[in-house]
């Protein structure tokens, strides 16, 4: 929440449409079936890139984001991941070792941010999604 919605509105200031951008806050209506509008999403032909915001949380809860992750890799799109990190996070490597295990952690490059720096860091980090 601290650094994906301000992620969005960054986003969505004169770069991209809110129809163009999936967000559940702004995407799903009360009594969506949330895995349902999730995958459909996900599956959608126009989905070009899937920001993936790494943390401790996402983490921590396997199902959920690793189901939505492992979608848009066997899909084939592409995947911008960023890591979100607090000062006594674990080694991003080892952390995305045990939740990944579809490719080798060397070679998912995540665009680090850490919790004090979201501020500053926002628009380098929305410029590159939008590359």
């Amino acid at each position: 929440e601290e650094f994906v919605e301000p992620l969005v509105l960054e986003l969505l200031n004169d770069r991209l449409k809110k129809s163009d951008v999936f967000y559940d806050k702004h995407s799903l209506k009360v009594g969506d079936n949330l895995w349902e509008e999730i995958e459909a999403a996900l599956q959608n032909p126009a989905m070009k890139l899937f920001v993936f915001v790494i943390s401790r949380h996402v983490l921590s809860k396997k199902k959920w984001p690793q189901y939505e992750y492992q979608l848009a890799h066997g899909r084939g799109v592409r995947i911008f991941p960023i890591w979100f990190q607090r000062e006594d996070d674990k080694d991003f490597s080892q952390q995305v070792s045990e939740y990944d295990t579809m490719r080798e952690p060397e070679k998912l490059l995540a665009e680090p941010v850490r919790w004090d720096e979201v501020e500053q860091k926002l628009p380098s980090i929305a410029d590159k999604i939008m590359q």
